[in-house]
């Protein structure tokens, strides 16, 4: 058997249109994106999306200190900070669920919606997890445009 590895820090996002609950407390991922969001042109407008935004981390290091940003670009879109007493309980629930194992996590699961977003060219929307560590990197999503549609600035080019 191989050694298990020690559990890091680490977060991940998924990029959505929207993210709706079931009465069941299922999730449902709506418009669900890869690396890229291909538009058509530019400057381009969405309504907004949603982030679905997953923060791991080992039960013995519990955060003191835990934000989310989302850039667009160099821009914040949306951001929003715990308070020490939400960090609190939520390292009471987990060490009161620890059972020794080393391999045991706490896992938030948050979702943030932005407000409409406006690109003139192509750029980056990233989504930051900030601990009293430092800055975790939590996705990225490309916007660009779609490569059948370049170049097709006027009709018979």
């Amino acid at each position: 058997m191989t050694e298990l590895l020690e559990v890091t820090r680490h977060a991940y996002t998924f990029f959505c249109d929207d993210v709706r609950r079931e009465d069941s407390g299922k999730l449902l991922f709506i418009g669900v994106y890869g690396a890229a969001m291909y538009v058509e042109s530019f400057p381009f407008d969405i309504r907004g999306l949603a982030f679905v935004i997953s923060v791991v981390t080992p039960v013995s290091r519990p955060f003191k200190q835990l934000g989310l940003q989302v850039l667009r670009d160099d821009e914040e879109l949306v951001s929003t900070e715990f308070k020490e007493e939400q960090l609190a309980q939520m390292a009471e629930q987990a060490e009161a669920a620890n059972d020794g194992s080393p391999d045991r996590v706490t896992k938030l699961q948050i979702i943030l919606h932005s407000p409409p977003i406006h690109f003139e060219g192509p750029g980056h929307i990233r989504v930051r997890v900030v601990t009293e560590d430092g800055t975790i990197p939590a996705g990225a999503l490309r916007v660009e445009q779609h490569p059948n549609q370049q170049g097709e600035d006027s009709p018979g080019s």
